[in-house]
């Protein structure tokens, strides 16, 4: 199922490429295999969330992707609040209002182009069309988060318009519009690469050597007793002030199946012996018993973090 929704999100880009930026017009009779396609996924994943559960566990109604939206004025209100603003802002990453609005100028400039160019009225409509319907999926259900990955193919649609922006606006130093281009590239690939550092690779292995350091501080290689984690009271900000969705800047042990994986690993590595049980995560109905050990991964971040 997710493998199918990762790959619905960037489709419509791929028939934004070669029906837009491929042809010299557009012909209606391209864009009918690509729509049963995209109707086929649809068609499946809803199946996928909404029947497979209910034959398998009785009902689908803790699901939100399952439901269908109901507040439309507020599912609006969040695609231009989320998905856009970030497609625009180029994930806005760290928000910037300067930049947001340099984009904006890039975006119009790049759709202007469009416009003028052969078929341009149908080119720049179709857009439109494909940039919505590439986050279609998400519009029509109840669920109202915005994950980087949803947003794919919209950012993928605004980054080609930009790009054609800046094709025409620097047509006019053509002897030097390839340094130009490899200078842009250069500086794109290092800021893609120090925010993928500090948005994921700190924040990921920060919290596994602090999980670590606090499983070595509470058990021996020789217990053989049961582990379980209290994960109520997340340390969200240990490793990075600035966070967007649940990925960039995020932890992962706040979700309760993410920690059992992390200490299963763990014990793998550095040669524990401990158990753990198929309901670890401690609760007011669940709690840690005799021969038992709580970890808080919330605390072991907190203790390695001179901020706390």
């Amino acid at each position: 199922m997710q493998f199918i929704n990762q790959l619905r999100w960037p489709f419509w880009f791929f028939v934004f490429i070669k029906n837009i930026l491929g042809n010299d017009r557009v012909y209606i009779k391209n864009l009918i295999p690509p729509f049963f396609v995209s109707l086929f996924g649809a068609i499946f994943s809803a199946f996928l969330v909404k029947v497979l559960p209910s034959i398998i566990y009785g009902d689908s109604e803790g699901l939100e992707r399952s439901k269908l939206v109901t507040g439309y004025k507020e599912k609006i209100y969040l695609f231009f609040d989320g998905p856009i603003s970030y497609s625009v802002s180029n994930y806005d990453i760290t928000t910037n209002l300067h930049y947001a609005i340099f984009s904006g100028f890039l975006i119009s400039i790049g759709a202007l182009v469009l416009f003028k160019s052969k078929g341009g009225l149908y080119k720049l409509g179709l857009s439109v069309i494909l940039l919505v319907g590439s986050f279609s999926c998400n519009l029509v259900i109840e669920e109202s988060f915005t994950s980087f990955r949803s947003i794919v193919g919209i950012e993928m649609i605004v980054v080609c318009l930009m790009f054609i922006a800046l094709v025409s606006m620097t047509n006019f130093i053509k002897r030097h519009q390839k340094i130009t281009f490899l200078s842009m590239a250069l500086v794109l690939s290092s800021l893609s690469q120090y925010n993928i550092i500090r948005g994921f690779i700190i924040p990921q292995n920060g919290e596994l050597h602090a999980i670590t350091g606090e499983l070595s501080a509470k058990i021996d290689r020789e217990y053989n007793g049961k582990v379980m984690f209290d994960i109520s009271d997340p340390a969200y900000n240990v490793f990075s002030n600035v966070q967007r969705s649940d990925e960039f800047g995020g932890i992962s042990s706040a979700a309760p199946w993410v920690i059992k994986g992390m200490a299963e690993q763990i014990k793998k590595v550095k040669g524990y012996n401990f158990t753990i049980p198929d309901n670890y995560i401690v609760s007011e109905n669940n709690h840690c018993d005799e021969d038992c050990i709580v970890i808080k991964p919330g605390d072991a971040m907190r203790k390695i973090n001179i901020a706390y």
